[in-house]
């Protein structure tokens, strides 16, 4: 790919949500183009959110593709995000890494629910993950971001950032993690080795962040030694953050799914049975 190359003008997908007079969100606009396809939103239970599921179609992403999407939710909307499956990234040896790139906007008093599958990474893949996101403070975001390594060599590279910001320009927090060849080739000599990695961030108004703690401060059975959660609380009380490392794609699905029902008693709105991918 030419080295000028610049990202796309216009995101492959691009949502906006509002809350209408009857209470329930629902969705006013959207844009799609490959490599998504979207289905119109769904409600959500009687708490008037909405769940919007979009589906890669095709292959998935090749080596040098650039995909950038876009969410935007108005006061007081509830959005579940899902999609329908991992997406699968393809890798060319010395080819250029792929780049997905997600924008959330939270209006005041929005909650959304953002469970996009961790992408599934084939031989020599790279690919960068971004995650930039403007929430309010009475705002509420639950975020999964990861990946599972579905290699034959553990020849992959993922590089993830989150960048969390108020809307008059305050940095909450910046979130960097890198996983490539050296790191995976030491977890397969393990007697049980580690392909499946995540992380789970929960952004609460600052008033929540000591009770959500106490939720999730043990979220990993002692007794189950086919993944490891950890947890700790964000800088400024913003919110809790998790890391998940499991043996495979469907022990991270149970693991988050798990950390997902013991939240629910704070956040009914907008966590449901069955939300999550893969269910």
């Amino acid at each position: 790919m030419n080295a000028n190359y610049q990202p796309p003008a216009r995101a492959s997908l691009d949502l906006s949500i509002e809350r209408g007079a009857n209470g329930a969100s629902r969705l006013i606009r959207h844009r799609v183009s490959y490599p998504w396809s979207l289905g119109r939103g769904y409600p959500n239970g009687d708490d008037g959110s909405v769940m919007i599921l979009p589906q890669v179609a095709g292959a998935g992403l090749l080596a040098g593709d650039w995909i950038d999407q876009r969410i935007r939710v108005g006061m007081h909307a509830s959005l579940n995000l899902a999609s329908a499956g991992a997406t699968l990234v393809h890798g060319r040896h010395g080819a250029q890494e792929a780049t997905s790139r997600w924008t959330y906007d939270l209006a005041e008093g929005a909650q959304v629910v953002a469970a996009i599958a961790p992408n599934a990474l084939l031989d020599n893949a790279q690919i960068r993950q971004e995650n930039f996101v403007t929430i309010h403070p009475t705002a509420t975001l639950v975020l999964v971001d990861g990946f599972v390594d579905a290699s034959t060599d553990q020849s992959v590279e993922w590089s993830g950032t989150t960048t969390v910001r108020r809307p008059n320009g305050d940095t909450m927090m910046i979130d960097r993690q890198v996983a490539g060849n050296t790191l995976l080739s030491r977890h397969s000599r393990f007697p049980r080795r580690w392909t499946a990695f995540a992380s789970l961030l929960v952004l609460v108004p600052a008033e929540k962040c000591s009770d959500l703690l106490g939720l999730v401060r043990n979220p990993s059975p002692p007794a189950n030694p086919s993944e490891w959660v950890g947890v700790s609380k964000l800088r400024q009380s913003c919110g809790i953050g998790l890391r998940y490392a499991t043996q495979d794609g469907a022990s991270l699905r149970l693991a988050i799914t798990r950390t997902l029902s013991q939240l629910k008693p704070m956040l009914p709105n907008i966590l449901c049975d069955g939300m999550f991918w893969g269910h």
